[in-house]
C-alpha cells in the first residue's frame, strides 16, 4: 500500500471562518459564503493525486460545515481531523472512485458533536479505512453510513470514545452492500468507554443483500475493565495511575499529543 509522508495540506476552522493554511496542487478546495438562514459553510474538496490533509477545528462556540470530498481514481488520500470546538455540527460526504484508498483519522475533544459521515464507494477496488478517537463531555450524536456501490470494495470502521462529565453518545454506524456487489469486505468495531453515569447507545448495522462478502460488526459499552486494573494493581501500580494508563492506551493515536490531552482530565 502506498503511504503519503507528512501533511501536505492544512485547513483551520474557527469562529473567524475557514482558512486554507497550507496547500499543494493535489487538492482543489472551494468554499461558499455562509448560508443566510442556517449559517452553514459549504466546503468542496477534490483530491486529484496522492496527498494528505489535516483539518483543525479550533476552540470556538459553534461550527457548522457541509463538506464534500471527491477522491479521484487510483489516488491514496490521508485525512486527519482534530476537533477542539465546543459545539460542532458537520456533514461530510466522501465519493471514492475506483482503486482509490482513503484513510481517515479523527480525534475529538468536544462538549457537543453532531456529525454525519457518508462514504460512497463508487468504483471497483475503492476502500475506506476510518478510525475515530475522542473525549466527549456533552450529549452528542455521531452517524456514519458506508455504501458499497461497486464490487470488490472495502470498508474498515473503528470507533473508540470516552465519555466524561455529562457526556453521552448516540453512535449509529450502518454499512450497506447491495445485491451483486460481490467480493466486498466490511468491518465495524465500536467501543464507548464510560467514565461517568450517563447512558450512551451504539447501533452497529449491516444491511447486506449479497452472499459473496466478508462482513463483521461489534458494539461495546463499558467502564474500565476491572480485570485489567487488577492486573496492574498486582504489579504495584496505584489505582489512579492504572486507570490513566488504561484510558491512554484506549485513546492512543499517532497524530495528536495524547499526553497533553490526558493532563487536562486525568491528573
Amino acid at each position: 500500500m502506498r503511504q503519503v509522508q507528512g501533511v501536505e495540506n492544512i485547513i483551520m476552522v474557527s469562529k473567524d471562518g475557514v482558512f486554507l493554511e497550507k496547500e499543494d496542487r493535489a487538492l482543489e478546495v472551494t468554499l461558499s459564503d455562509k448560508l443566510d438562514f442556517y449559517d452553514i459553510v459549504k466546503m468542496n474538496i477534490e483530491v486529484k493525486q496522492d496527498t494528505s490533509l489535516r483539518i483543525c477545528y479550533k476552540k470556538s462556540k459553534e461550527i457548522k460545515l457541509d463538506v464534500s470530498i471527491i477522491v479521484n481514481p487510483n489516488v491514496t488520500f490521508h485525512m486527519q481531523e482534530i476537533k477542539e470546538a465546543k459545539n460542532t455540527k458537520i456533514q461530510t460526504k466522501y465519493c471514492i472512485y475506483e482503486q482509490a484508498n482513503v484513510f481517515v483519522q479523527k480525534f475529538y475533544d468536544a462538549s457537543f458533536v453532531k456529525e454525519l459521515d457518508l462514504f460512497y464507494l463508487n468504483g471497483v477496488g475503492a476502500s475506506i479505512h476510518s478510525t475515530m478517537r475522542g473525549i466527549i463531555k456533552g450529549k452528542s450524536e455521531l452517524d456514519m453510513m458506508v455504501y458499497h456501490n461497486y464490487p470488490t470494495t472495502e470498508s474498515d470502521i473503528e470507533n473508540k470514545l470516552v465519555t466524561i462529565e455529562k457526556g453521552c453518545v448516540r453512535l449509529h454506524v450502518a454499512t450497506l452492500i447491495y445485491n451483486k456487489m460481490r467480493s466486498c469486505k466490511a468491518n465495524q468495531s465500536n467501543f464507548i468507554l464510560k467514565e461517568n453515569r450517563e447512558n450512551s447507545t451504539i447501533k452497529p448495522i449491516l444491511l447486506i443483500e449479497e452472499n459473496d462478502v466478508e462482513a463483521s460488526h461489534s458494539g461495546h459499552i463499558s467502564s474500565v475493565d476491572a480485570e485489567t486494573l487488577y492486573y496492574m494493581y498486582t504489579r504495584g501500580i496505584k489505582e489512579h495511575e492504572a486507570k490513566k494508563l488504561y484510558i491512554k492506551g484506549f485513546l492512543k493515536g499517532d497524530f495528536y499529543n495524547i499526553d497533553e490531552i490526558m493532563k487536562k482530565y486525568w491528573r
